[in-house]
């Protein structure tokens, strides 16, 4: 017997149609159809397997890497070989094996931006749409205030000031990309906290928190996640960008934009060095869009394929 509450059809009066019981998971199909429209988006779900593929490189990447990606070689191969797929930088490193570290490096760092972007954002637009009032008013024109300096322009003064690491880079990242969530979370407080039900729910003392926590933010987190995975491909693109420029992570850790870096120096005599990092970026930020519009797609109710 179902564990699943059940809902009894009655039967009309006279009729010797029998009593049957109807599995409560019948009359809630949301999120079977949720994966449903997702999937039928095939670039989204083909995005989807090459991001999580990534990420389980990334993930296993000192087990996957067929040499030690800081190991030097001193009779140097750029060019590939049978020994080196890829071949090697201008120390004798194999790319390959650098190239699989930098995964784990690139989406760390733009992962952990991510997660403080969405915290701040989500933090701020649920305050402001929640309480309203002068105090919406206060943290909107701090939200503007933040977006009228480049978010690119103000992580170079900082990190040209102060130096960075993987953990201040991922601060930093997440620190001046978290507006636009913000205005987006507190447009849907807005909206949703108008709403009969959370009216009664305060007529009957539901407390403020279960209110915010139970109620609102389940409700809303369709487009927050949505903005989510595009403030995921925006970190991945600043932090290749900084590394590029030269004021991001160390240049001795294997990164994708630190290889993109390197690879300068011996470009016309071994392409490949920087083409592979380039591929593998513009391949994961695309993903990771496409995964954005599959989820806008199947989350909008009213948008059908």
């Amino acid at each position: 017997m179902s564990d699943s509450p059940t809902v009894v059809a009655g039967q009309a009066a006279g009729s010797s149609v029998p009593v049957r019981e109807i599995d409560a998971g019948d009359l809630s199909p949301r999120r079977p159809r949720l994966w449903h429209r997702f999937a039928r988006h095939r670039l989204a779900l083909a995005s989807l397997c090459i991001i999580a593929a990534l990420g389980m490189i990334g993930l296993f990447a000192t087990l996957i890497a067929p040499y030690d990606p800081f190991g030097q070689n001193f009779d140097p191969t750029l060019l590939p070989s049978g020994a080196h797929w890829l071949g090697t930088d201008e120390l004798g490193r194999d790319e390959l094996s650098r190239i699989i570290l930098g995964a784990r490096i690139s989406l760390s760092i733009s992962f952990g931006a991510t997660l403080v972007a969405v915290a701040i954002g989500l933090l701020v637009g649920t305050i402001a749409g929640y309480v309203g009032g002068w105090v919406d008013n206060l943290l909107m024109r701090f939200v503007d205030l933040v977006l009228a300096f480049p978010a690119l322009f103000l992580i170079l003064i900082v990190s040209v000031t102060l130096g960075v690491g993987i953990v201040s880079i991922i601060f930093l990242i997440g620190i001046f990309n978290w507006t636009y969530l913000a205005r987006l979370s507190r447009a849907e407080f807005l909206q949703i906290r108008e709403l009969e039900y959370i009216q009664a729910a305060r007529a009957v003392g539901v407390s403020t928190r279960r209110i915010i926590w139970r109620h609102i933010l389940p409700n809303a987190m369709g487009p927050i996640i949505v903005s989510a995975t595009f403030i995921l491909a925006a970190a991945l693109y600043i932090e290749a960008v900084l590394d590029f420029l030269g004021f991001g992570i160390s240049p001795d850790i294997p990164s994708w934009g630190n290889l993109l870096t390197t690879a300068q120096q011996t470009f016309y005599d071994a392409p490949q060095l920087a083409i592979a990092p380039g591929v593998l970026l513009t391949l994961a930020i695309l993903c990771m869009n496409f995964i954005g519009d599959g989820l806008r797609d199947a989350l909008d109710p009213r948008h059908v394929r």
